[in-house]
């Protein structure tokens, strides 16, 4: 009976984990047919077995096989897994249809869960708020928000009620190769709207100020030297944390010591059990004087769950320390119960309750990444078991295993970060052990400081300056030694070096070493470029802007960089850059601006932060700077030519963007800017303008450009608008597209399909790609998400 209960599952696992790269939801109605037809496949099986000792020897033949019974049982699981995640992507998207009318402000009503100020310059906070709702199922689900606070008043606190007007918008994201996936991340967090806060119309503050924000308020209060890095450690509060900060942990590779996790939670339980057996050991003593011999074992086990809760409470109910005080709960009742459970058997128990318990952390990166260091330690144990019977044995064990899971953590470092810390090794055996002793002493210090009513600070600030001390050795040490190696790997890749080396470490077994040489070999093959006898155009999803990029081997141009965001980050910075590192261009030959408004231009001062990065030593060429008529440049066998504004030109505006034609002699591409009629026009008289297979459309489809003279002199095959989804504008505009469709050209929008690349070949069509064939997820699809099947 437990076999069948682990297999199911199992199985209900699997399908779940799964939802993660469905292209398409699966209709709900059909998984619950399909289940109900194998749950009532089940049952009759399981009455007809109930009499089968009655059945005569010839006729049991003719019941079904155990192996049918195995598979029915795990497509079972399979089906219900399905089921569960299905219903709850419908949940999701019912939130995303158009039922409201997004231009208008809304009158809601939400509650704080979280808010920290921007990293921009400019005042105001970022919200994630839960959304109320008169739906008594939905307000089970508890929908979320993501506001920004712009308003002439303090950031909210956490548990307060708010009845606000909003402008309130879909969710959108861009999708770029290399960047972040934004709509999986919100997707994880329940975040259905984003929006701005225009006016509070009511106020009720949060009576009930639980644990995380009374000692975080307690310890602001003492104006700690080093407070950003002891709130982050003692109780999760990390909005202190500057950009600064975070590269230091990024460099070091210790950014995991100070977002608390399961690891600090597992340190907790630990000293836990530890000071209560110690401090038993006099009643023992006693005890054995008297000539009883007691078990503490109830108390240590007491004792270590309440430790563990009340850290879960400080640091907030934070996703990762409650998945793994789960966890911890989950084992101790299979002990308190006697329910001897195999590993594997509890692994299975363990993560079922997280899939059902917490269902959409499996779209986030924390469950993987608690699984992925599990099971590698798992797996070295069990393959690497050590005698740890003296101190020396341990030591060298837990070194032993701190250096293995920093080097398994490496592929996963490059595929979140780009970048290898050269020295996370030595820092990890070095940090944690002094992190293991610390946290400890922090929690007795706020214990102190607790019932004290906050007289003895004395012990907090002694804990305070150890960490400052910590944290300054960490920032000598990267200014004076090797500090981080840019890399970057697809996914696909890490996943595949991830499993060659969980090969590596399994029990011998036929064609082992030839599948970890197929496993690594995307490894080895990822340091190549694209072919050399080909050339790209990349169009990168920045929203409502132009970003391009032209490449051949590791050699790119880049024209226009995209919008600079007011709350953080330019898009350079969080899509273009991470695409260059995913398509392994090392170098950028020149930067064209086709003129000033921040959707063409916003990112120049990122580009000069990065010159040597990418090896970038020419002048930023513009509209006022060479990109003029007469201007020609030989590049990688192409030939780069500027068709307009004229020579001379010092204006700095749509219509006088620069436009430039690339060729190989076999094909062609216009690039036109934000210019208008007027430019076309001009264009048109100096006979500079001729068929082309790829135009990237002026003014991303503006009314105002794409006359019918222009669409018929280029007369593209390909044409591509640069939009952003629901921009305000409606662009591409609907004579626009109109005009293209009767010039027969195939239409691309980057709000519709993300990223798209270009490929030319000499007297081959272009064939293009986009992000939405590369990986296709049901989520992308927003609102519109494509449903199997289609009913």
């Amino acid at each position: 009976m437990i076999k069948h209960i682990t297999l199911w599952m199992t199985c209900f696992c699997i399908a779940s984990l799964s939802a993660v790269i469905w292209p398409v939801l699966p209709h709900p109605f059909l998984l619950t047919g399909c289940w109900l037809l194998s749950a009532c496949g089940q049952l009759i099986y399981r009455h007809h077995t109930r009499h089968v000792l009655f059945v005569p020897t010839n006729k049991q033949k003719s019941l079904p096989s155990r192996s049918l019974v195995i598979l029915a049982t795990g497509f079972n699981g399979l089906l219900l897994g399905a089921l569960w995640m299905a219903s709850l992507g419908y949940w999701y998207i019912s939130w995303q249809q158009p039922s409201i009318n997004f231009k208008q402000d809304k009158v809601i009503t939400i509650t704080v869960i979280q808010s920290s100020p921007l990293a921009s310059a400019d005042p105001g906070c970022k919200v994630k708020a839960q959304l109320h709702s008169q739906n008594e199922l939905f307000s089970f689900f508890k929908p979320r928000v993501r506001l920004y606070w712009q308003l002439n008043q303090p950031c909210p606190q956490q548990g307060d009620t708010f009845r606000i007007q909003a402008r309130l918008k879909p969710v959108t994201f861009l999708r770029n190769p290399g960047s972040s996936d934004k709509a999986r991340q919100l997707l994880s967090q329940r975040i259905v709207y984003t929006g701005q806060i225009k006016a509070v119309l009511s106020y009720n503050p949060s009576t009930s100020v639980n644990l995380h924000t009374r000692v975080s308020r307690m310890l602001l209060d003492l104006s700690l030297p080093n407070e950003k890095w002891t709130l982050a450690l003692l109780t999760g509060y990390r909005q202190g944390l500057s950009a600064q900060d975070w590269q230091i942990l990024q460099k070091t590779g210790t950014a995991h010591v100070f977002s608390i996790s399961g690891m600090h939670l597992g340190l907790v339980a630990v000293w836990a059990a530890l000071f209560v057996r110690v401090g038993g050991l006099p009643i023992i003593w006693a005890a054995n004087r008297a000539g009883s011999q007691p078990n503490i074992k109830r108390w240590v086990t007491v004792f270590m769950l309440l430790s563990c809760v009340a850290y879960t409470a400080l640091a907030n109910w934070q996703l990762p320390v409650t998945r793994a005080l789960l966890l911890i709960v989950v084992f101790v009742l299979s002990l308190q119960c006697k329910v001897h459970l195999h590993n594997t058997r509890l692994a299975v128990l363990m993560l079922f309750c997280c899939v059902l318990i917490f269902p959409y952390a499996i779209f986030g990166m924390s469950l993987y990444l608690s699984l992925g260091a599990v099971l590698w330690l798992w797996l070295l144990h069990w393959r690497i078991a050590a005698p740890v019977i003296t101190i020396k044995q341990k030591l060298l064990w837990a070194a032993t295993l701190q250096v293995a899971l920093s080097v398994g953590l490496v592929p996963v470092t490059i595929g979140f970060f780009d970048v290898i810390p050269m020295l996370a090794i030595v820092f990890n055996l070095l940090l944690l052990p002094v992190i293991a002793l610390l946290l400890p002493m922090g929690l007795l210090a706020l214990l102190i400081l607790w019932f004290s009513a906050g007289y003895f600070t004395g012990p907090v600030f002694w804990f305070d300056h150890a960490l400052g001390w910590l944290v300054s050795l960490l920032t000598f040490c990267i200014e004076h030694a090797p500090a981080v190696v840019n890399v970057s790997l697809t996914p696909s890749v890490v996943i595949a070096t991830l499993l060659g080396l969980i090969i590596l470490l399994c029990p011998p077994f036929l064609y082992k070493k030839r599948a970890f040489v197929v496993l690594m070999t995307p490894l080895l093959l990822s340091s190549l470029s694209f072919n050399n006898k080909n050339w790209y155009l990349h169009v990168v999803d920045v929203g409502q802007g132009s970003s391009l990029l032209l490449s051949r081997a590791e050699h790119a141009i880049l024209i226009d960089t995209g919008p600079a965001s007011p709350y953080g980050a330019s898009v350079f910075t969080r899509q273009t850059k991470p695409l260059l590192n995913y398509l392994g261009l090392q170098k950028l030959d020149e930067v064209f601006i086709s003129h000033s408004d921040n959707d063409h231009a916003g990112g120049i001062g990122d580009i000069e932060m990065h010159r040597e990065r990418y090896r970038f030593n020419s002048e930023i060429i513009t509209a006022q700077n060479r990109c003029q008529q007469g201007y020609l440049k030989q590049w990688q066998g192409l030939v780069i030519t500027a068709l307009w504004p004229k020579k001379g030109n010092m204006l700095d505006n749509n219509n006088h963007s620069c436009v430039l034609n690339i060729t190989d002699g076999s094909h062609s591409v216009l690039i036109a800017g934000d210019i208008e009629r007027t430019a076309e026009y001009a264009l048109l008289y100096t006979n500079t303008l001729f068929d082309v297979d790829v135009l990237i459309a002026p003014h991303h489809g503006s009314a105002t450009s794409s006359g019918q003279a222009f669409v018929d002199a280029v007369s593209p095959d390909h044409v591509v608008f640069t939009t952003a989804r629901d921009n305000r504008w409606q662009f591409p505009h609907r004579a626009v597209v109109k005009r293209y469709q009767q010039a027969n050209s195939t239409m691309h929008n980057t709000a519709d399909s993300g990223y798209i690349r270009f490929t030319f070949e000499a007297n081959k069509p272009v064939r293009v790609v986009n992000a939405q064939t590369l990986s296709a997820r049901w989520y992308h699809a927003g609102a519109s998400a494509r449903v199997w099947p289609v009913f």
